[in-house]
């Protein structure tokens, strides 16, 4: 019986140990030196799924439009968002209409609107939030009494603590000869009241059905939007096979000050389903030989109230250089990130040292340094005298 006990916790210890993972690893693209430490940079995972959002919940029914501009949402809330949360919204679906039995082609236009934070309540309470963002359509590349697929030239990126609107504002609509102007496909129903049935009609977000009455009470527009779902949204980071950052998000990370001849990472999505993926691949950088900058060179201004630095960046160092700018061994700047300085900081009635050197994961490089005499107000960079005027011309024993 002990025995049985024993080999369970071993299969046990195993199976936990070798758990299935619920998302794809990511990918380390590059890790390069950065002053004193190194840049890790990675991709996320593709994977995840298309998920569509909609309040719609009938098939194309009927055209509805107003007598001027008005716009049309569909309002998603942070409970409506939870499972797609930091997704991407790639494309938005929407039937556009107008009334063939009076006209040959559309009149009116229609541009994309995306807005994040809003919020219902009474008709002065509602508001959408920000309008993040806005595409004007060509109805030319459109297909009227169908359904089209719009791409966002942007997509958005699904935050489920906030609520998000989706759909269209029409312009030109009273430019329509006709009295029904139909510009906007609805369904069949039933309604999601203040979800389904958004408008903003006369500068006032109401619904269709507190606009045109009961007539259209059980009617939600025809729109939807397609969401590219992620795997995760955060990583943790190994350094020698040690974790040493959890839940980072974005997809670059600076390792300050590591030790060691050989820095390897690897990293670990957060899984949104719960659990950790896989380890990514694994990508190492040696301590490189810490190389100087070279060809300094350091220029007054004529009134000597300035000098300009410029100099070459180091040979065979690889990614971001920093540099730590010196005059008089007196620092002036550190982690400089371009290869030209300006400084007023300096006494220009001495001889002044000016030096630079290269940032590197273990200290500094040797210093590039010029030194530069006294400034004399006048006396140019390329030795020439300044202009000068000798009056009055001519002269008899006076200058």
């Amino acid at each position: 019986m002990k025995k049985l006990f024993t080999l369970f916790l071993i299969v046990l210890t195993y199976l936990v140990g070798n758990a299935q993972t619920d998302c794809n690893p990511a990918t380390i693209t590059k890790v390069e030196h950065e002053g004193s430490g190194n840049r890790i940079t990675w991709t996320m995972p593709a994977g995840g799924e298309e998920v569509t959002i909609s309040q719609q919940n009938g098939n194309l029914y009927d055209e509805c439009g107003a007598p001027e501009d008005m716009g049309v949402y569909h309002r998603f809330t942070p409970e409506d968002l939870a499972a797609i949360n930091g997704g991407k919204l790639t494309q938005i679906v929407f039937i556009p209409a107008y009334d063939k039995a009076f006209q040959t082609e559309p009149g009116h236009t229609y541009t994309v609107q995306i807005y994040k934070g809003g919020k219902w309540g009474t008709v002065e309470e509602r508001n959408p939030g920000a309008l993040i963002s806005s595409q004007e359509l060509n109805n030319n590349n459109l297909l009227f009494h169908k359904e089209n697929t719009i791409n966002l030239e942007i997509p958005v990126t699904v935050d489920a603590s906030k609520e998000l609107w989706i759909g269209f504002f029409c312009t030109n609509i009273e430019a329509i000869q006709t009295q029904y102007k139909a510009v906007v496909g609805v369904d069949n129903g039933p309604c999601t009241e203040g979800v389904g049935n958004v408008v903003l009609y006369q500068n006032q977000w109401r619904t269709i059905y507190e606009v045109g009455g009961s007539s259209w009470k059980n009617n939600n527009w025809c729109i939807k939007g397609k969401v590219q779902t992620v795997e995760g949204e955060s990583v943790n980071i190994y350094f020698n096979n040690g974790k040493i950052e959890s839940n980072i998000t974005g997809t670059t990370f600076l390792h300050s000050n590591p030790t060691g001849e050989e820095h390897c990472y690897k990293v670990e999505v957060n899984c949104l389903k719960g659990g950790v993926s896989p380890k990514s691949n694994e990508i190492c950088i040696s301590e490189s030989e810490c190389h100087p900058a070279t060809n300094l060179e350091v220029k007054y201004a004529a009134d000597c109230n300035s000098a300009d630095l410029t100099w070459a960046a180091p040979q065979n160092m690889l990614g971001t250089i920093l540099y730590n700018i010196y005059r008089n061994d007196t620092l002036l700047i550190s982690n400089h990130s371009t290869t030209s300085y300006q400084t007023t900081n300096f006494n220009p009635n001495i001889a002044n040292i000016w030096s630079v050197k290269v940032v590197c994961p273990k200290g500094e490089s040797e210093a590039v340094s010029v030194t530069k005499e006294v400034c004399i107000v006048g006396i140019k960079e390329n030795g020439q005298v300044a202009k000068f005027t000798l009056y009055p011309n001519p002269a008899g024993n006076e200058l």
